[in-house]
Parts: C-alpha cells; structure tokens; sequence
C-alpha cells in the first residue's frame, strides 16, 4: 500500500496545493541517494544533524531550543548518532562541563555529498523553466514562505506559557501586592 496521494487531478486550489508540494518535496528534497546511510536515517535524526551540520559547536540545549524537542528526547537522539558514528561530542576548551556537538569527518563528507546530488538536481529542473516561470515559481514560494513563517510565528506566541511578565492578570495581581507592601511601611 503507498503512501504517495492519488494522482488525479484534483479540482480546486485548497487541493491542488498540497498535492503539488508534495511532488515538488519528494522529487527535490526528498529523493535521495538509496546508497546513503543518511536514508536509514529517522526523520529526527536527520533534523538534529542537518542542525549539527549548519551550525557544529552547538551545546544539546542549543540542539535542544532549535528543534524544539525537549532536552531528554535530544539526548536520544544524539546518543544514536554518536553510536552510528556521525556526530561526536567534544569538551568545550573553555568549560570542561559543557559538550558541544559536531560531524564526524564521514558524516561531513556524506552530508556534502548529498547537498551536493540536491542541488545538481535543482539545477537540472530549473535548466527547465524559462525566465517568466522561475519569476512565477519564485514569487508563489515567496508568498508560501510568507504565509507559513506567518503561522509558524502565530503557533510559538500560542505554545508559549503564560508567565507574570506576560500574563496582564497576574502582572496587575503582582503590582497591587507590591503596592500594599509600599503603603504599610
């Protein structure tokens, strides 16, 4: 049983958009190389080391707050590509209690070597496209990028905890006691 969508057309934009993202996804980005060990990977291990990948030296809470994945469940998954010899931890030169990740050498070469069979691929599909279609290509992925850092932006402001400094209830409850605390003296 696949898992790809069907392929007929589908009739209206609310459908048609995911569908041809979809494609765009798994024939760009997510095609790779059969031989990879990077495509055995998990979808979780592949992030943390993509992380890795563009910024090595992070300490695991970086790796932590950039994936939004708690501190625990980082560990596992550090812990696994350490086993699978791909990321290594190293002491920080000037703290000894603090572990900053990086690439093995043989995943660094791996890592590039698949950046490198991705974009000869986006080369090739844009060879296909004349100038007036990469100017419409460009600004509908503008207009999508937009829309979702839009969303992204809305879903972080709802998933954060409300706290005194932003909760105006507790805030006006904190400055009435702090006011009875200044006129009893």
């Amino acid at each position: 049983m696949s898992s790809d969508p069907p392929t007929h057309n589908c009739p209206d934009a609310d459908n048609r958009l995911p569908f041809a993202l979809y494609r765009v996804l798994k024939s760009l980005v997510f095609r790779g190389d059969p031989q990879s060990p990077l495509q055995e990977l998990p979808i979780s291990q592949l992030r943390c080391l993509h992380l890795i990948a563009e910024c090595e030296g992070l300490k695991m809470q970086d790796v932590s707050s950039r994936l939004e994945i708690k501190l625990p469940a980082v560990s596992q998954v550090v812990d696994r590509l350490v086993k699978r010899g791909m990321v290594e931890r190293r002491p920080d030169p000037s703290d000894r209690r603090v572990v900053r990740l990086s690439l093995t050498e043989s995943a660094r070469v791996e890592m590039n070597h698949v950046r490198e069979v991705r974009q000869a691929r986006m080369n090739a599909t844009i060879e296909k496209l004349n100038a007036r279609q990469k100017r419409k290509v460009i600004e509908g992925l503008e207009i999508l990028a937009t829309a979702a850092e839009q969303v992204e932006a809305e879903e972080r402001v709802v998933a954060q905890p409300m706290t005194p400094e932003s909760d105006p209830l507790i805030e006006l409850i904190s400055r009435r006691r702090r006011n009875r605390r200044g006129s009893s003296s």
